[in-house]
C-alpha cells in the first residue's frame, strides 16, 4: 500500500514540476453510496473533494492523474450497534479524459486506481451490557477502484460533474468472502474548477 501511495505521490510531484500552464481542477461534490453492500446499507455521505491534474494529452484524449478524498458517516437511522463510524476513502488513481472538439463541453473519463477505506470506530455509550467499556479504533481496508466520470462544462473554468466508483475491496479473511463485504459502489455529483 506504502508503494502505490508513494508512486502517486511521485506522479503528482513529477506533474506539478513540469507544468507550463495549469492543468490542475479542484473538485468538490457530494459521494453517495449504493448497491446493497456494507457501505450502500450503512453509511450516509459527507464531501468528497477531488484534485486532478491533466500530464499529457494526444489528439482527443487527455491522461492525467487524480486524487479524491471521500468522507463517509454511519447511518443513525440504519445502524444496528450503537458505534459511531467515520469513514475515509482515499482514491488515487489515473485516468483518460475525451476532449474533442465534436462534444466540446463534455469530457467522459475513465479511470482505474487503487482505494484505501480508513474506518474510524467509536463509542462512548455506556448502555450494551456486551460493550461496556469505550471503543475508539481505526480500521482499514483496500482495493482496486474503477471510475467512470462525466463532466460537462458550463464555463471555460467552471464545470459540472458525475461519477461513478466501484470499489473491489480486497479479502481479509476476517469476513466471510460475499459480494456484500467486497464491491462498494459511490455515485458522486459535483462541481468542479480548473485553475
Amino acid at each position: 500500500m506504502k508503494v502505490i501511495l508513494n508512486f502517486y505521490l511521485f506522479l503528482f510531484i513529477s506533474a506539478f514540476m513540469h507544468a507550463q500552464n495549469s492543468n490542475l481542477s479542484l473538485e468538490v461534490s457530494y459521494p453517495l453510496p449504493v448497491d446493497d453492500n456494507f457501505v450502500g446499507r450503512n453509511y450516509n455521505g459527507i464531501a468528497n473533494l477531488g484534485v486532478k491534474y491533466i500530464f499529457a494529452d494526444a489528439r482527443s484524449f487527455d491522461f492525467g492523474a487524480s486524487l479524491d478524498l471521500g468522507a463517509l458517516t454511519s447511518s443513525k437511522e440504519r445502524r444496528v450497534q450503537g458505534f459511531n463510524v467515520f469513514a475515509l476513502f482515499i482514491q488515487p488513481r489515473v485516468f483518460v479524459a475525451l476532449d474533442s472538439e465534436a462534444i466540446p463541453k463534455f469530457h467522459p473519463a475513465l479511470g482505474i486506481g487503487y482505494s484505501i477505506l480508513v474506518f474510524h470506530v467509536a463509542r462512548n455509550e455506556f448502555t450494551d451490557p456486551n460493550f461496556p467499556e469505550p471503543i475508539d479504533t481505526t480500521q482499514s481496508n483496500e482495493g482496486v477502484n474503477v471510475n467512470a466520470s462525466l463532466a460537462y462544462d458550463i464555463t471555460d473554468r467552471f464545470y459540472a460533474q458525475i461519477q461513478y466508483d466501484f470499489l473491489k475491496v480486497s479479502y481479509d479473511g476476517n469476513l466471510p468472502d460475499l459480494k456484500y463485504n467486497r464491491n462498494v459502489n459511490l455515485f458522486k455529483i459535483g462541481v468542479g474548477y480548473r485553475l
